[in-house]
């Protein structure tokens, strides 16, 4: 009998003694906001519910807690992270990309396809009333804005033409943004029960570059 209580006692530790995987707390916060990005694309700020993240990452509830504090914190560092994620792919186009219609047709849609395709229309229009969250914002769009007006600027001069206001430029990223959100929350509206849904929303956002382009002056002369 010895040899098998031997046998229980030593079973036992072995079981309890599971490996578990240590991360880092910068793992662990990619980790959960990958997690609530995945929630956000599939059903909206409505989603994201911290016992649902916990149990799809794998961990506590009060974990999360502990590296964002809130579900707000949470989700204010999902937009943030969407965000600038954006702005970093549109200042590598505006950077590479030549000033033409095209660009400016590929920009467009970077931008209306990440705000549908994500929810990130959804988490902004979401936190729209918090005035922190008006605050977080306004650093991307103004990197956005001096981007293209710095590009601006160059072409006039370039160009031998008067070179535009910043306030201008603002104006169009101003615009840019705002059209992108409107389009994402209430877009499905004007092509309800369209057959040709998807191609108008194309056709849609080719004329809006096409409007932002003539605005420029930097558009095609035919």
């Amino acid at each position: 009998m010895a040899p098998t209580a031997n046998k229980k006692r030593s079973t036992k530790p072995r079981s309890a003694s599971s490996p578990r995987v240590r991360r880092t707390p910068e793992e662990a916060r990619l980790r959960i906001l990958d997690a609530a990005e995945a929630r956000l694309r599939d059903g909206g700020p409505e989603a994201i519910r911290l016992q649902d993240i916990a149990a799809d990452v794998g961990i506590s509830h009060p974990t999360i807690l502990h590296h964002f504090e809130s579900r707000d914190g949470l989700t204010r560092a999902l937009g943030l992270r969407i965000t600038e994620r954006l702005v970093a792919d549109l200042v590598d186009a505006l950077s590479k990309e030549p000033a033409t219609e095209a660009s400016a047709e590929s920009m467009i849609e970077l931008v209306f396809a990440t705000m549908n395709d994500s929810g990130t229309a959804r988490l902004i229009a979401w936190r729209a009333l918090s005035f922190e969250s008006s605050r977080e914002a306004l650093p991307l769009l103004d990197t956005i804005t001096t981007l293209l007006h710095d590009r601006r600027v160059a072409h006039a001069r370039e160009n031998g033409l008067v070179a535009p206001s910043r306030e201008d430029s603002a104006f169009i990223a101003r615009l840019a943004s705002g059209a992108a959100l409107g389009d994402a929350l209430s877009g499905g509206i004007w092509t309800q029960g369209s057959k040709e849904a998807r191609a108008t929303d194309a056709r849609f956002r080719r004329w809006f570059a096409h409007l932002l382009m003539e605005h420029l002056g930097e558009g095609d002369e035919t």
